[in-house]
């Protein structure tokens, strides 16, 4: 009987740090991160997009309170030398996606938030731009993580 109750503790204990593993994994990937300071947006009917959580104006802020602002990173691909297939997520490979789709030659499209995750087929046929300056890429197909 002795041995069951230590095998059921065991297991137990095992399962807990898988649990803390995966947590921990999470959070390093930027799954519990905020991408911007603002609530977020789903698309209604209209294609305009409206919060999912309004702030509660029934207790007021702290004076004291400090705001840190999240910097936005500006990105631009534009197609100079030929298509490129394009897919940007925001935060990560699994976060929503921005863009997904061929860019071709002369299009370009800008991407905003404050880490974007970018995947570039024939990456050079593409220039790309971050916040303005030129951003030197691998030809071939190319995962970039900016911001």
């Amino acid at each position: 009987m002795r041995q069951r109750w230590e095998n059921v503790a065991f297991g137990a204990l095992v399962a807990a740090i898988l649990a803390m593993g995966v947590l921990v994994l999470l959070v390093l990937s930027g799954h519990f991160v905020a991408d911007t300071g603002k609530p977020a947006a789903t698309p209604n009917n209209t294609g305009e997009a409206t919060p999912k959580h309004q702030p509660s104006t029934a207790e007021p802020v702290p004076a004291t309170r400090t705001v840190r602002a999240t910097p936005v990173t500006s990105v631009t691909v534009t197609a100079t030398r030929g298509d490129c297939w394009i897919s940007a997520h925001r935060g990560s490979a699994t976060g929503p996606a921005l863009a997904e789709r061929l860019l071709a030659e002369g299009e370009a499209v800008t991407l905003r938030g404050s880490r974007i995750w970018l995947q570039l087929g024939a990456a050079g046929n593409v220039d790309v731009r971050v916040n303005g300056r030129a951003r030197p890429i691998p030809s071939g197909t190319a995962n970039l993580v900016l911001g």
